[in-house]
């Protein structure tokens, strides 16, 4: 009789097999490994490490918006950046290279980990996961919207404990767009190199490109095809640093900042952080020259109940604007039920309804005539006038 599959398998010899994190001989199931070490005294491919060796965290904690009072050392944290197969992320792409920076005495050392075919994910993942070990803090740039949620998902189905929410996260483009976004629109990395660190890089691999590139890669396995996205990977983490280093000096000494508009994102950061008076002396010397700086300052003067202070700023403001009414209502409200000036209060309600009459003439929509009538009518009330 022909024994049964089921029987035939019962007289195999019982292998046993670890259920994760399975350490491979073969060399096959290792992703390859890159790695640069740079002295932070000395620039690095153009970009300058020094300023982020001695940054103050404190200031670049308010740069990102971060509350938590861990005390951080600059070698506790470690720069990443991932290369992948898609750009919209989701449960089908696959970070493919992942580069890693870190400050090691006096030197800023770059790991990077390649996966050369799909099975040598899990020894990526691994690795990324040791390098992470001593730190209390991650940069990347757009990491919390896309690397580290790709990376938690590909750890996921891998089995690995990744544990990037155990890390402060510090994610430089929002911070980069609070500062420099008035003044020059758009915040890509590349944009910030070349606006902000005079950096233009020479025959760079678009990203756009770079899921291509490694798809060809797998096909035909020429090492060559993946030089340029390496060194574009890497150029990527040298660059946080540089950013990290010049966000950090920018809000630890924001009278050295050239441009009025980049103190102004300061400014409105340190006030959103809760920074008040830091964020008001900003304003201050910065609203003569520039007017978006005076109103957060009248509005500040309002909201610190320095009445005669705010309404002289409201009253500057409002006679630049034409078409604006709001800081006429501004004046108006503080006249009114603060410094009980009602001439005042009533001049100005109609300098608003004479602005509404003007942009009635322009077609263009307001919909608080109402209020503005029925507030000079109540003025007129309190002066006895009707």
């Amino acid at each position: 009789m022909i024994p049964n599959l089921k029987s035939k398998l019962s007289h195999l010899p019982k292998v046993e097999v670890e259920k994760a994190n399975i350490v491979h001989e073969d060399s096959d199931f290792h992703c390859s490994r890159f790695e640069n070490s740079y002295d932070i005294n000395f620039p690095a491919n153009e970009y300058i490490l020094s300023s982020f060796a001695s940054c103050n965290i404190s200031a670049l904690k308010k740069a990102c918006m971060i509350h938590d009072e861990i005390d951080i050392r600059v070698d506790e944290i470690i720069f990443f950046d991932t290369e992948t197969t898609g750009l919209s992320g989701g449960t089908g792409t696959v970070a493919f290279l992942v580069g890693v920076g870190r400050l090691v005495n006096n030197k800023f050392v770059v790991k990077q980990f390649l996966m050369n075919d799909y099975h040598q994910e899990n020894d990526l993942l691994n690795e990324f996961v040791d390098t992470l070990k001593g730190a209390k803090a991650v940069i990347t740039y757009n990491g919390k919207s896309f690397d580290a949620p790709l990376l938690k998902t590909r750890s996921i189905l891998n089995r690995i404990e990744l544990g990037l929410e155990k890390y402060i996260h510090f994610d430089l483009l929002h911070a980069c767009r609070r500062l420099y976004a008035t003044r020059i629109q758009r915040c890509k990395l590349t944009d910030i190199e070349e606006k902000i660190l005079n950096i233009t890089r020479v025959d760079d691999i678009p990203g756009s490109e770079i899921p291509e590139l490694f798809f060809r890669y797998l096909k035909c396995k020429d090492m060559n095809l993946l030089d340029k996205v390496v060194e574009h990977n890497l150029f990527d983490i040298l660059s946080l640093v540089q950013i990290a280093g010049e966000l950090a000096k920018s809000y630890e000494h924001p009278d050295e900042v050239l441009f009025a508009e980049d103190r102004y994102g300061i400014a409105r950061t340190l006030h959103n952080y809760g920074s008040i008076d830091r964020a008001e002396r900003i304003f201050k010397t910065l609203k003569q020259d520039y007017e978006p700086a005076r109103v957060a300052y009248a509005f500040i003067q309002k909201k610190k109940h320095k009445y005669k202070e705010a309404i002289e700023e409201f009253i500057i403001i409002a006679n630049h604007n034409r078409f604006n009414i709001i800081y006429d209502i501004e004046v108006a409200k503080i006249a009114e039920h603060h410094m009980k000036d009602y001439e005042l209060a009533l001049q100005y309600t109609a300098n608003a309804k004479e602005k509404i009459n003007k942009i009635r003439l322009l077609n263009i929509e307001y919909n608080i005539i109402d209020d503005v009538e029925n507030r000079r009518k109540r003025i007129l009330k309190k002066m006895g006038r009707i």
